[in-house]
């Protein structure tokens, strides 16, 4: 069995074998935009010190403080990735979305790590409404 079919697999046994009880936040590397060639969307490699190798473009996290390894899915010519840490103090029912910022189109190096956007997650907020998160006021 291929990597990818397992990682399917756990995906679809994990979702139908445990009920979300707890507000989560999550972390998203989905491109946010595809005219921007110098925007790559990032893969989640860890969170708090444990390892991720399914090559996820998102993961569920507790609403805590956690340091998160994000990696950018363009290669160096080695066919290696490249991983940035950030320290993300994360809300209950909110989606942080990340992206790889290269500073070159056809170069890994150097590049920076971009929170794009921070929305509510939907279904999150119509299971726990106590802890959807709070409009900003102010500007």
């Amino acid at each position: 069995m291929n990597s990818s079919l397992l990682a399917a697999l756990a995906v679809t046994l994990v979702a139908s074998g445990c009920a979300v009880t707890e507000p989560y936040a999550e972390v998203s590397g989905e491109r946010t935009s595809r005219a921007d060639s110098y925007e790559e969307r990032v893969i989640v490699m860890g969170v708090d010190g444990k390892l991720d190798l399914t090559g996820s473009e998102s993961t569920t996290i507790e609403p805590r403080p956690q340091v998160v390894v994000l990696a950018s899915v363009r290669k160096d010519r080695r066919g290696k990735l490249s991983s940035k840490t950030v320290t993300l103090n994360a809300k209950a029912c909110l989606r942080y979305t990340f992206a790889a910022r290269h500073e070159r189109m056809t170069e890994i190096h150097p590049w920076q790590l971009v929170l794009k956007n921070v929305e509510p997650i939907p279904e999150c907020v119509a299971k726990f409404p106590d802890h959807a998160p709070q409009p900003m006021v102010g500007g």
